[in-house]
């Protein structure tokens, strides 16, 4: 069980409240709870959410996309969205 799983369990917290509160899509929270790695931004987006509805700041390591796992997915998702190859 990763800290994060603990973290969310221990203050009664659920995956899609995060997320809303975080502003970021499930899967980002549930990449997180599997130590995915996920973007930097989404990752501190996600901190401040737990520390806003918590009061207790979530302190444990969140593993990262590398800067150019980040651009390359992006560049991924927008050849799906228009098609381009």
């Amino acid at each position: 069980m990763s800290a994060f799983h603990i973290y969310i369990q221990r203050h009664r917290l659920n995956m899609r409240d995060v997320a809303t509160a975080a502003g970021v899509r499930l899967v980002t929270v549930w990449n997180i709870d599997k130590g995915t790695p996920v973007q930097a931004a989404h990752a501190a987006q996600v901190r401040v959410a737990l520390l806003r509805l918590t009061g207790v700041p979530y302190t444990a390591p969140i593993a990262l996309l590398e800067p150019d796992d980040e651009s390359a997915t992006r560049s991924h998702g927008r050849q799906r969205r228009y098609g381009s190859a």
